[in-house]
């Protein structure tokens, strides 16, 4: 699931089936990924997003910054970061990725879904409108991707 919110007043729809981040005035994304088929007793030992760009719709300025950070979601409904719990996916020629293990123990050690909320790195600066392909893409291959490993205690 993908989600987009616009801070202030400015009339923005994203109406496009991918994720949509842009700065300047503020908006960001929420990625949700389910993570109930995980055993109770997991160990995670690497958690891994990727999300690829749709460089067709995108679009860039003068200080643009090739870097997303992640945040975990303290309040889904209203797109609260937790501040403190972030990384950043830095961009390779084709997507974007990081490391979010630590991100996703946090939401699993409390029994709750993995909720992620992306921004631009430079959230406050330029105007840049970052697109990527969402979690309805025909090419699954570009789908946005959360790989974990993990591990299984021994009773």
């Amino acid at each position: 699931m993908n989600t987009h919110i616009v801070f202030g007043k400015y009339p923005y729809k994203y109406d496009q089936p991918g994720i949509s981040i842009r700065n300047g005035f503020i908006s960001q994304a929420l990625l949700h990924f389910d993570i109930s088929k995980l055993p109770k007793n997991a160990i995670i030992n690497n958690a891994t997003l990727t999300i690829v760009p749709d460089t067709l719709t995108s679009k860039y300025g003068s200080v643009f910054s090739a870097a997303i950070r992640v945040y975990n979601s303290s309040d889904t409904a209203n797109f609260t970061p937790v501040e403190s719990a972030s990384t950043t996916l830095n961009s390779t020629l084709k997507v974007f990725s990081a490391n979010v293990q630590s991100l996703v123990n946090t939401d699993y050690s409390t029994g709750k879904n993995v909720s992620f909320i992306l921004r631009n790195d430079r959230f406050y600066n330029g105007v840049e409108r970052m697109n990527f392909f969402g979690a309805t893409d025909a090419i699954f291959a570009k789908r946005p991707l959360l790989k974990i490993y993990y591990s299984v205690r021994g009773n």
